[in-house]
């Protein structure tokens, strides 16, 4: 029981390491790479590698609202999701008897 429990631990602490700000995600192949950042001033940004290549430099996101305000700064991660997929289906038609849906998904929930 106490294994379980260190584990269980383990892999809490694991979460709460992720929830440091910085986020980096690949692809089943390993060729894409997403990561995301919040800032020190907590400005969210992106980049995403190919080949171990940048493709989009890091990038800023966010805002500037027209009535006032933006959308720019002071986030910070308040949930982290992800989930994968590996399966094949059958089409009814066309020229492949059947197709693979590997995938990885990332969702980051922010609150500024």
């Amino acid at each position: 029981m106490k294994k379980c429990l260190l584990i269980g631990a383990l892999l809490v602490a694991a979460k709460c390491t992720i929830v440091a700000q910085n986020i980096k995600m690949s692809s089943p192949n390993g060729l894409q790479t997403v990561q995301f950042n919040i800032t020190g001033n907590g400005v969210p940004t992106y980049s995403l590698q190919f080949k171990n290549k940048d493709f989009i430099k890091n990038s800023t996101m966010g805002f500037t609202l027209k009535e006032g305000g933006n959308l720019k700064d002071n986030f910070k991660i308040i949930k982290i999701d992800s989930s994968a997929s590996n399966t094949t289906w059958q089409p009814i038609w066309g020229e492949e008897s059947s197709i693979v849906n590997n995938y990885k998904e990332l969702q980051i929930t922010v609150q500024q």
